[in-house]
C-alpha cells in the first residue's frame, strides 16, 4: 500500500468509524437528553466540558510533537514513546489534582460535586488512550485508533442502557453520577486496548529519558499553550453561559455544539492522516496544501447543506421536542463548522513547519476577542450570541493563519487545484 493509498485508507477508516460512533452517540444522547432533560443534560455538558479542558492542559501539545519527532528516526521510537507516556501520565495526574481542588472550591460544581469527582478520573485514562494513539498515527495505522473509539462508544452506550434497564437512571443527580461512571469505565477500556495493541506495533521502552522528555516538552511549550488557549476559547462560551443563564440553556446549546464538534471531525481525520507527510516532506507542501484545501471544500459543502436542511429532524431524533431551540443554534454554528474545516489545514501546516509559536499568538488574540465578546453579548442574547461569536472567532483564526502561510511559505488556498484533485480522486482514486 503506497502513501496515497495509506492516507486514503486512514481517512476512510476514521470516517467509517466516526459514522458508527455518531450512530452510537445518537442512541446514547437520545437516552441522556430524555432522561436528564435540558437541565440535567446541561450539567452533563458542563462537567464533560470541564474535564476535556483539563485534559488539554494535561496533554500540553506533547502528542503531536512526539509524533513529529518519532517519524524522523525509527531507531529511537521505543524510548521516545515510553518516556512520553510516563511524562503525559504525570501531567494528567497534576491536572487531576487541580481539577479536584476546583470542584471543591467553585460554586458551579456545588450541585454536581459527586458526578464531577467521578468524572475527573477520566483524565488519567484519556491521557493513556491519547498516548497510544500517538503510536498509531506515527505508523499510519489510525484505523486501529478508530476501532478503539468505536469500542469505547459502544461500551458507554451499553452501560447507560444497563443502568436505564435496571431503573437506576431515575433521579437526575444520581443518573448524572452513573453516566459519569460509565464514561470513566469506557475510557479505561479504550486505554487498555490501546496499550495491548500498540505493543504489537512498537516495542515501548518504559524508561524515562530526561533528554528526550526535556526536548519534546521544550518544543511543546508553544504548542501546549496553543492547545490550552484553543480549548479555553472553544469552551469559554459554555462556562459563561452556565454562569449567566444556568444549566438549561447550556443543555440546549451543548446539544447543537456537540453536533458541530462531530461535523468537524472529518477534517481532523484527513489532516491526521496527512500530518506525518507534511512533517516529512515540507518541500511538497505547495503541492499538497491546495489539494487538501480542495478536498476539504468538497467535503464541507454537501455536508453543511444537508445538516442545515435536516436540522429539525436531527435534533428531534437526538433529543426530542424539548430541545427544538437547538435547531437555530445548530444552523448558525454551521458556518463556524465550515471555517473550522479549513482551520485544521492551516493549524496542522503551521505545526509541520515549526511555527507553533505563531499559532499560539493567534490563539491568544482569538481568546481575548472571544472572552470579551462572550462577556458583552451572552448575558443579553444567551446561546445565540455564543454561536455567532464562535463564527467570528474561527474566522479570525483562519484569516491570520492563511495570511501568514501565504507570506511565509507561498501557500494559498487556490481554487485552481479543484479540477486536478477531482480528477485524481475519480480516475485514479488517489489524492496526489
Amino acid at each position: 500500500m503506497d502513501l496515497s493509498q495509506r492516507v486514503a485508507f486512514n481517512t476512510f477508516s476514521q470516517l467509517l468509524a466516526r459514522l458508527v460512533v455518531i450512530f452510537l452517540t445518537i442512541l446514547t444522547t437520545g437516552i441522556l437528553t430524555r432522561v436528564l432533560g435540558p437541565t440535567g443534560y446541561g450539567h452533563y455538558v458542563f462537567i464533560t466540558t470541564a474535564i476535556l479542558f483539563f485534559a488539554s492542559i494535561a496533554d500540553w501539545g506533547t502528542a503531536i510533537i512526539t509524533v513529529r519527532e518519532a517519524v524522523k528516526d525509527e531507531k529511537v521510537l521505543p524510548r521516545i514513546f515510553g518516556s512520553m507516556v510516563l511524562v503525559r501520565l504525570g501531567t494528567a495526574l497534576l491536572a487531576l489534582l487541580v481539577l479536584v481542588a476546583a470542584i471543591f472550591v467553585l460554586a458551579s460544581f456545588r450541585l454536581i460535586m459527586a458526578a464531577a469527582l467521578i468524572a475527573s478520573l477520566t483524565l488519567l485514562f484519556l491521557s493513556l488512550k491519547t498516548s497510544f494513539q500517538m503510536i498509531f498515527q506515527s505508523k499510519l495505522r489510525l484505523e486501529i485508533g478508530a476501532a478503539i473509539e468505536v469500542l469505547g462508544s459502544l461500551f458507554f452506550l451499553l452501560l447507560v442502557l444497563l443502568f436505564f434497564g435496571l431503573g437506576r437512571l431515575g433521579e437526575v443527580r444520581a443518573a448524572t453520577e452513573l453516566v459519569m461512571f460509565s464514561w470513566v469505565a469506557s475510557t479505561l477500556i479504550c486505554a487498555a486496548c490501546g496499550f495491548l495493541i500498540s505493543r504489537r506495533l512498537v516495542r515501548i521502552d518504559f524508561t524515562l529519558d530526561l533528554k528526550i522528555a526535556k526536548r519534546i516538552l521544550t518544543e511543546a511549550l508553544p504548542m501546549g499553550g496553543l492547545l490550552v488557549v484553543f480549548s479555553l476559547y472553544n469552551r469559554l462560551d459554555i462556562f459563561v453561559l452556565n454562569h449567566f443563564w444556568g444549566a438549561a440553556p447550556v443543555g440546549i446549546y451543548g446539544l447543537a455544539y456537540k453536533i458541530h464538534d462531530n461535523l468537524v471531525l472529518p477534517a481532523a481525520f484527513l489532516l491526521n492522516s496527512f500530518f506525518p507527510l507534511f512533517a516529512r516532506s515540507q518541500k511538497d507542501l505547495k503541492s499538497f496544501y491546495p489539494r487538501v484545501f480542495a478536498l476539504l471544500t468538497l467535503m464541507i459543502i454537501p455536508l453543511a447543506i444537508f445538516v442545515f436542511l435536516a436540522a429539525p429532524l436531527i435534533v428531534s431524533i437526538l433529543a426530542g421536542q424539548q430541545f427544538l431551540p437547538s435547531v437555530l443554534a445548530l444552523r448558525v454554528l454551521l458556518l463556524a463548522t465550515a471555517i473550522a474545516f479549513f482551520n485544521h489545514l492551516t493549524g496542522y501546516t503551521l505545526v509541520a513547519i515549526g511555527q507553533q509559536r505563531f499559532s499560539l499568538l493567534v490563539a491568544l488574540f482569538a481568546l481575548i476577542f472571544n472572552l470579551a465578546a462572550n462577556i458583552i453579548f451572552v448575558p443579553r442574547y444567551s446561546y445565540l450570541a455564543a454561536a455567532v461569536i464562535t463564527i467570528f472567532t474561527e474566522g479570525l483564526v483562519f484569516l491570520c493563519g492563511s495570511l501568514f502561510l501565504a507570506k511565509k511559505m507561498g501557500l494559498f488556498p487556490l481554487l485552481s487545484a479543484f479540477p486536478e484533485t477531482i480528477s485524481k480522486i475519480v480516475r485514479e482514486r488517489r489524492f496526489f
